[in-house]
Formats: structure tokens, C-alpha cells, sequence
């Protein structure tokens, strides 16, 4: 049985969310089968997700948990940011920050928030090895991180 602080995460149904300002992955899973797919991809204005779109997919499935994906840890290539980057950086947390507010205040979503560091370079994989051309992957490319996020968190579970 899974378990997170003091709920219990049997037969739940679970949606992650790999959160972009121009994008949002989506995807949804059950705790009872420890299973997660890739749902959806909607679009974003600087981190605002088209709220109708949310809305319409949360009515539908109903979900009782959200993990939403931020990025801890920095790469090799990016531990010493410039300051622009560093601005942005901060830009993109806040935004992100915002979107789990959303998701608990106006959805009353319980939200965990889990490190997505190397998510998007696994979907790439994932869609390249089913044979999706790259110019083809943008889309599918969120929802699949989205997916290796909820993957990963229940695999911590």
C-alpha cells in the first residue's frame, strides 16, 4: 500500500504535470496499478495554463493527487549561471510556484512537487525509440515527461 505523509495512496488516481511557460504536459495514472500514460500537452502564456483547457481535463478525471515537476538541481553545463539566466531561472520558479497555487486553491488539488531534472531528455528517448521524428516530438514531448515524472514518484513511493 502506498503511502504519503499521513494519507494512504491506494486507488488513487494520480496527474502529473511537467509545467513550461509555453507548455504543460499532462499525464495520468492509478495508484492501484502503480500504471501512468502520457494524456495531454496545453498551452501556456508565461507559465498561465489555458484555464479552460485545465479545468476540462480535471473535471474529466477527477484526480485526487497532482505531482507537478520543478527543477532542483542544475547540470554540469549550468552551475555557475550568468545573471540573465539566473533572472530567468527565478522568473520560471515563481511562474511555476503559481501554478501549484492554482492547482490547490481553485482545483483543491492535494499537489506533491517532485525534482524533474533529466525528464525531457528521457521522453526525447522514449519517442525516438517508438520512432517519432524529432520535428514530430514537441507536443508528445511534455506529456511524456509528464509521464516520467508520475513514473518516478511512484517508484519512490
Amino acid at each position: 500500500m502506498l503511502r504519503e505523509g499521513s494519507y494512504e495512496l491506494k486507488g488513487l488516481t494520480v496527474m502529473s504535470f511537467d509545467f513550461g511557460l509555453k507548455r504543460i504536459g499532462i499525464a495520468v495514472g492509478q495508484t492501484a496499478t502503480n500504471s501512468s500514460r502520457p494524456l495531454t500537452t496545453i498551452n501556456a502564456k508565461s507559465g498561465r495554463p489555458d484555464a479552460v483547457a485545465l479545468k476540462r481535463i480535471l473535471d474529466e478525471w477527477k484526480p485526487e493527487l497532482a505531482i507537478v515537476g520543478q527543477t532542483y538541481s542544475s547540470t554540469p553545463d549550468t552551475q555557475t549561471p550568468r545573471s540573465s539566466d539566473q533572472s530567468s531561472n527565478r522568473r520560471f520558479s515563481r511562474s511555476c510556484k503559481a501554478f501549484i497555487k492554482l492547482l490547490q486553491s481553485q482545483h483543491a488539488l492535494r499537489v506533491t512537487v517532485i525534482d524533474e531534472a533529466l525528464t525531457t531528455s528521457a521522453a526525447n528517448r522514449s519517442l525516438a525509440e517508438q520512432g517519432v521524428k524529432a520535428h514530430n516530438r514537441t507536443g508528445l514531448r511534455d506529456q511524456y515527461a509528464a509521464m516520467e515524472i508520475l513514473t518516478t514518484w511512484m517508484n519512490e513511493q
